[in-house]
């Protein structure tokens, strides 16, 4: 199924567009209404977690006539790997709760858990192209080993981001200071106890709720391509 071109698909890439605007506006009218305007940020943080969307489609666009082993298949993939942990990321940024006014923390909540749920769905969404495309190219046993592999890779990412207070830039303005502080995790016992604990944390929640999801997708497609069929057979 050519998703991008389903019209269903498109009605639900729509209301994501549409769910990503109301819930900036959220957060907008709360900081205004309780005049705490420092979390701004968030909506960076939710335009960041559609870069691996847009890069999943542009990627999926171009295996349709070149090889994924291509230079420019490689460096697409490269650059969606980078990319998709921002969208698992913002899980974390629940911890500003802590700073919001005590009077306010339950209506930064909603506007919190609005954009962190957007945030996570992109990013699925875009796992699960890709998961696709993996799938008809591999088998299935290791096409899920992979999505395991980018899982882990997430969760050991936003370890990164969060505790060591890396970001996807720094790959290109300070490899070494991140390769640095990545290697000496391995140094010392206690920072690499914090870093597993963390990215298994991190990642049995993905691939949790991703499995739910999925199994949900498939269930959904079944089912559409049962009424499909029942229409063509009774026409």
């Amino acid at each position: 199924m050519n998703f991008f071109k389903n019209l269903i698909f498109k009605k639900f890439f729509y209301a994501l567009i549409i769910f990503s605007v109301v819930v900036c506006l959220l957060l907008v009218f709360t900081s205004i209404y309780f005049k705490y305007t420092a979390l701004y940020y968030l909506m960076w943080n939710l335009f960041l977690a559609w870069i691996p969307l847009v890069l999943s489609y542009i990627l999926i666009s171009y295996l349709k006539r070149h090889a994924w082993s291509s230079w420019m298949g490689i460096f697409l993939t490269f650059l969606w790997l980078v990319f998709l942990p921002n969208s698992f990321y913002m899980i974390t940024d629940y911890i500003h709760l802590q700073i919001v006014p005590a009077t306010a923390v339950l209506y930064f909540a909603i506007s919190f858990t609005g954009i962190i749920f957007n945030a996570i769905f992109l990013g699925f969404l875009s796992v699960y192209f890709i998961h696709q495309e993996l799938k008809k190219r591999i088998r299935r046993i290791w096409a899920d080993f992979y999505l395991v592999l980018i899982f882990l890779a997430c969760g050991y990412a936003v370890y990164i981001g969060r505790i060591l207070r890396w970001n996807t830039w720094d790959i290109v303005l300070n490899p070494g200071g991140l390769i640095f502080d990545i290697s000496n995790q391995f140094i010392k016992l206690n920072d690499l106890s914090m870093a597993t604990i963390t990215t298994l944390m991190i990642f049995v929640f993905l691939l949790g709720l991703y499995s739910i999801l999925y199994n949900g997708i498939r269930f959904l497609l079944i089912d559409l391509n049962k009424s499909k069929e029942s229409k063509d057979g009774s026409a």
